[in-house]
């Protein structure tokens, strides 16, 4: 398929990306880089609109936080979880909210309060409008690999011991999804759930996914996925878009892929990227996606293209599954020809 009318964000990030998100109103998108760097963009024309303060460290991943979803949250590598807030054309000096034992790996937002998840073993829930904002802290038994939100008031975690886990902030002292995908055999990295926290995906670094219904609809499965030129790459990034039940995934090959999970089927893919694609986002309305193209080294130190941030325009047959009513032709003709996915 021809490559999306796409803009590209400049300028572009000065290092690898972590991270790369739509603001909740969809008219910012957020970039987050191992340089310890956190810029904000204009997504109408791509341009940066403002910057917050560099950290001394790396940032491992950024949100979009606060009770209007303006603020920005981010984690170190040294384990700092940090947050500022919009202070006219810039951002207010970071407030550091707590610190982690290890690395603070993943950032997710609830409005006001942020879970983190650290390669201390640890999802920790904080408050920065308390004096003591570190309000929770639950063993998750194995570094944090990648987490997300799940529903309205869990995250999932994907662990070091291949387990994902998922924990409820109210009832934290039981998990309430406890689970290893038994066709990942290697390190789990890209996570995403639906937003009503019915099915949740991961994808681990040999090229494969798991789809978990937890909704009890359908009977969980798994795919081989991003593979090319005879090679397995990691799936980096998935994420849910919120008009279907669909999802997409980014790999180490430089595609981005979208998936009918309950019709086992691809639904589309991008043209080959030039390099690993690192991070992907939806807007709000799923009509548009962010994709950071960023080498993520899953071959090592070499030379590689240059770091970018592209906004691409999604179309309804990218995304549609095939139960959409209004939607079986566009995807048929999208999907012509592909074999159903290998359950395993």
């Amino acid at each position: 398929m021809a490559a999306p009318p796409l803009i590209a964000l400049d300028p572009a990030p000065p290092d690898a990306v972590s991270r790369a998100s739509f603001s909740h109103s969809g008219d910012s998108v957020l970039v987050s880089t191992w340089a310890g760097t956190l810029s904000v963009y204009t997504s109408s024309n791509g341009l940066l609109k403002a910057e917050a303060p560099k950290s001394s460290r790396p940032l491992l991943d950024a949100t979009w936080a606060g009770a209007t979803g303006d603020a920005l949250a981010a984690a170190t590598v040294d384990g700092r979880v940090l947050l500022t807030s919009p202070k006219e054309s810039a951002f207010a000096p970071w407030t550091e909210l707590g610190r982690h034992d290890d690395a603070a790996r993943c950032v997710v937002s609830f409005g006001d309060v942020l879970a983190t998840g650290s390669w201390d073993s640890s999802v920790r829930l904080w408050d920065g409008r308390t004096e003591n904002a570190e309000a929770m802290k639950v063993d998750v038994e194995g570094k944090v690999y990648a987490m997300c939100r799940c529903g309205e008031d869990s995250v999932a975690v994907a662990t070091s011991s291949r387990r994902v886990r998922i924990v409820d902030r109210r009832k934290p002292e039981k998990f309430v999804h406890d689970k290893t995908p038994p066709t990942l055999q290697y390190q789990l990295r890209g996570l995403s759930a639906r937003a009503d926290g019915g099915q949740y995906v991961v994808g681990s670094t040999g090229g494969r996914v798991a789809v978990e219904w937890l909704d009890g609809k359908e009977e969980p499965f798994s795919f081989k996925c991003h593979r090319a030129d005879g090679l397995s790459f990691p799936v980096n990034t998935i994420a849910h878009n919120g008009k279907y039940g669909s999802f997409a995934t980014g790999g180490g090959d430089g595609h981005v892929s979208f998936w009918d999970g309950a019709a086992k089927k691809r639904i589309a893919q991008y043209p080959r990227y030039p390099t690993s694609v690192a991070s992907i986002g939806f807007d709000g309305n799923s009509d548009r996606m962010v994709i950071a193209v960023s080498y993520t080294f899953e071959e090592g130190e070499k030379d590689h293209p240059p770091d970018e941030v592209h906004i691409v325009k999604v179309d309804d047959a990218h995304i549609a599954t095939k139960q959409d009513k209004g939607k079986v032709e566009e995807v048929t003709r999208v999907t012509q020809n592909k074999p159903a996915l290998t359950e395993t």
